[in-house]
């Protein structure tokens, strides 16, 4: 059963990603982010959000909590529907400060520490397609 699972899973996510590769990065951020903003606060992990939100952030009102569940979702929906477009985005819509602290020969290991905003996932392709960063 859960390998049908799966396999649904597997379906509904590649026509999403086709979808959301069609409508280009800025449309499809926007409609992930509405996507995620009207059905997140509805699924069963936005209870757990709650709690933990309950536990860490405790003298908020109910209606701070359902606004940070739903920005939480709007996020979500957002970095889902922009992985289509990871390279399109590291290329021309971001902007990546400090190359001068990269060591000039990257053939050896090093540790890069960077931020875990927004699209955390454009961090490391951006490493690699952008012209600037010499990795081999």
């Amino acid at each position: 059963m859960k390998k049908f699972r799966y396999i649904l899973e597997t379906i509904f996510l590649s026509a999403a990603f086709a979808v959301f590769f069609v409508l280009g990065p800025r449309a499809a951020s926007a409609v992930g982010g509405w996507i995620g903003r009207n059905l997140g606060p509805h699924l069963g992990a936005s209870r757990k959000a709650l709690n933990n939100l309950r536990q860490s952030l405790p003298g908020r009102s109910e209606d701070e909590y359902a606004a940070i569940i739903r920005d939480m979702w709007d996020n979500l929906g957002r970095v889902m529907a922009e992985y289509p477009h990871l390279k399109t985005i590291a290329r021309h819509y971001t902007q990546i400060e400090g190359l001068e602290h990269i060591p000039a020969d990257t053939t050896h290991p090093f540790v890069l520490i960077t931020g875990h905003l927004a699209n955390w996932e454009v961090g490391h392709v951006g490493l690699h397609v952008v012209p600037q960063i010499p990795f081999h």
